[in-house]
């Protein structure tokens, strides 16, 4: 029944030990990985030398360490052909009879449409930036009474020095 469970699962399960040894890996690595690697070859080897930046598994870590389970960590990780691959890691410390933690138990998610669409929008909200700060006409964004958004031509239009003098003023007193 669990191995079920295990085998029909979309994201991947990871097994580790503390320094990084996979101990086990569920079959869904090939499909994150476009098939460059199987759950075999991954076994008994250090899971530190697929991090695109070893930072990223220091601070992996010290999160881990410090609460003894994280929750949708950002991680790339190096795909043989040198590819990155964007993943949310979930994993909790597993410990043994005494209390001490002795293993990592994770899951990774492919983030790779949602880091696409979250660039995506970066680069549309830059180009509206663009355009609003170039525009001849004085634009200005209020939300419940106040300014949040004005533009330099908005300010000088209304005799302002800048566009953050508005920022945040009471429109209706």
């Amino acid at each position: 029944r669990y191995r079920n469970i295990y085998e029909s699962l979309q994201d991947v399960y990871v097994e580790t030990t503390l320094d990084g040894t996979v101990l086990d890996v569920s079959p869904q690595i090939e499909k994150l990985t476009q098939g460059q690697y199987t759950s075999e070859h991954l076994r008994g080897r250090s899971s530190i030398a697929f991090y695109t930046d070893p930072r990223q598994r220091e601070a992996f870590m010290g999160a881990l360490r410090a609460t003894g389970r994280v929750l949708d960590f950002e991680i790339a990780f190096q795909n043989a052909d040198g590819s990155s691959i964007p993943v949310s890691v979930s994993a909790k410390l597993a410990c043994d009879a005494s209390g001490r933690p002795e293993r990592i138990l994770s899951t990774l998610r492919d983030i790779t449409e949602r880091t696409q669409a979250e660039q995506s929008l970066r680069a549309a909200e830059e180009q509206f930036r663009g355009l609003v700060e170039q525009s001849i006409a004085g634009i200005c964004i209020l939300q419940d009474g106040r300014v949040r958004y004005a533009n330099q031509r908005f300010a000088d239009i209304f005799g302002y020095n800048g566009a953050a003098e508005l920022i945040e003023n009471d429109v209706l007193s």
